[in-house]
């Protein structure tokens, strides 16, 4: 009786601290724009539901007037349009699908934890994923990879429970389904528990369900597919099976800054916890380094430049490992003389505390502690082209923040509207003046404005042409390493960010 009433403390205390940092999430969605730092997939995936507002859900159209995006399945996407018809459409309701897939993910660690290693692992595991820096990186943005983080983990979690207690495999197959319908990768589950199914002893009635409820979860992407089957579109169907797993980039291309971020991201304790943790484990823990081992070759061999966050699926693996650890860690020796919740409850405080400083860089550097140039820009130019309707309005931008643009200042490509984008190179240390000033020749009849920062010092190239007309920065104390992070080339002694406008006058 008495344990169960600490058990049910601990639950207890659990909630109350999902519920603060709930709050604390949805305070970090309300203070920044979609930035410098993968800004562009948020607007990117943004435009698109909202797209779907005026156009068909079975294409998904970025910017009106430009391609289809044929990378990746649309169940994302769907899930922001949601959240616009029942939020309204803003940042805060595209940022909350990965707000709610981080609850689903952290209910998915507590029962995989839980059937493998017991209840109190359970609580710990969960703890930790909610304090991981990488997690909390990314768990607030506008991305595919958390919702599919969720559902992957949701899917092998809810394998697991079906297996050891011979329950439905239905939610394994529905989790699976909404998990490839989401992102590609998410294929990997079936490998991963075929091959704990045959290590913890295979069971051929309830292999035989899995299989049947993997097929019907895949249903709402078959009938997707079928679409562009029956439109005769072959290309997009090569690119949607092939493109993503296969031809996104060259393999290893950037296998060591994955493996570096990922590793600062997972903070080096909890790294050094997990590794402590994977010791000694029991047959049913197998299914943790079999999802290591896969998923990890996939994102080393396959993560593109600047997508470290093709590791994000990895996270649960090393909440759950480290739980372990901590658990094992309050059990030596040097613990006896305290309590063992005392001695576990210092453990874990340390390892809040540790992941701190961490989770402070990563937000400073990302702009997620109140970066805004981005939506000023979009302030500023919607209320020249509110007061100047007649105008044509053209702006020019490196492709970095052709999105963003669009989402704030709701802008289409060239000739589909009277407020319209062209994008340049980012590499603004090879862009080439020319090339503006031959868009600005060939589009005289429009407004035509420049946004840009300063990455490349590419500012001090412009002439008398370019009258700056706004600038907003974005500043913080923290050193400068945006080489590293973001490869803007500075020479000031902290970190900031800024997005100048310029009037062309050519």
């Amino acid at each position: 009786m008495n344990d169960k009433i600490i058990l049910d403390k601990k639950i207890f205390a659990l909630i109350i601290i999902a519920s603060l940092y709930i709050a604390a999430r949805l305070y970090f969605a309300s203070i920044s724009s979609y930035g410098f730092y993968h800004g562009w997939n948020e607007a990117h995936y943004s435009n698109i539901a909202k797209n779907y507002f005026t156009h068909t859900i079975w294409y998904q159209i970025p910017l009106i007037g430009g391609p289809v995006f044929d990378s990746l399945p649309p169940f994302y996407s769907y899930m922001v349009y949601v959240s616009f018809k029942v939020f309204g459409i803003s940042d805060m309701s595209a940022r909350l699908v990965s707000i709610f897939a981080e609850i689903l993910a952290v209910g998915a660690i507590y029962l995989l934890a839980k059937e493998i290693f017991g209840e109190r692992t359970a609580i710990l595991s969960s703890v930790i994923f909610l304090v991981l820096p990488w997690n909390i990186l990314w768990f607030g943005r506008v991305f595919t990879d958390p919702l599919m983080t969720a559902l992957l983990t949701a899917s092998i979690a809810s394998y697991v429970h079906a297996y050891k207690n011979n329950g439905s495999m239905l939610p394994f197959g529905i989790f699976f389904g909404l998990a490839v319908f989401t992102k590609q990768p998410a294929l990997v589950i079936l490998p991963i528990v075929i091959i704990w199914s045959l290590i913890v002893g295979p069971k051929r009635e309830l292999l035989i369900k899995g299989a049947i409820s993997a097929a019907v979860g895949l249903l709402p992407l078959l009938l997707w597919l079928g679409h562009y089957f029956i439109e005769g579109d072959m290309s997009f169907l090569s690119q949607i099976l092939y493109g993503e797993l296969a031809n996104r980039s060259a393999p290893f291309s950037n296998s060591v800054k994955v493996i570096a971020l990922t590793t600062i991201g997972l903070s080096p304790l909890i790294l050094l916890l997990a590794t402590y943790g994977s010791t000694k484990c029991k047959k049913e823990s197998s299914v943790l380094f079999i999802w290591l081992v896969l998923y990890g070759i996939f994102v080393i061999i396959r993560t593109p430049p600047s997508h470290e966050y093709y590791s994000l699926p990895l996270t649960p693996v090393f909440a759950v490992l480290a739980a372990k650890g901590v658990l094992d860690i309050s059990k030596i020796k040097v613990f006896n003389k305290w309590s063992p919740s005392r001695s576990l409850s210092f453990i874990v405080i340390f390892i809040v505390l540790s992941t701190l400083p961490i989770t402070y860089a990563l937000l400073s550097y990302s702009g997620d502690i109140g970066y805004t140039c981005t939506e000023d820009v979009g302030n500023y130019l919607n209320e020249y082209m509110d007061q100047h309707p007649e105008e044509i309005v053209l702006i020019v931008t490196p492709s970095r923040y052709v999105p963003q643009m669009v989402w704030y200042a709701n802008l289409t490509s060239i000739g589909h509207s009277r407020r319209q984008v062209y994008g340049i190179s980012n590499d603004l240390s090879s862009a080439s003046i020319k090339n503006i000033e031959d868009i600005t020749k060939k589009n005289d009849d429009a407004q035509i404005f420049l946004v840009v920062d300063n990455r490349q010092g590419f500012a001090s190239k412009l002439d008398h042409s370019y009258e700056k007309i706004y600038e907003t920065t974005y500043i913080t104390k923290i050193p400068n390493m945006a080489d590293v992070y973001t490869t803007e080339n500075s020479y000031e002694k902290y970190f900031n960010q800024s997005l100048l406008i310029y009037d062309i006058e050519i």
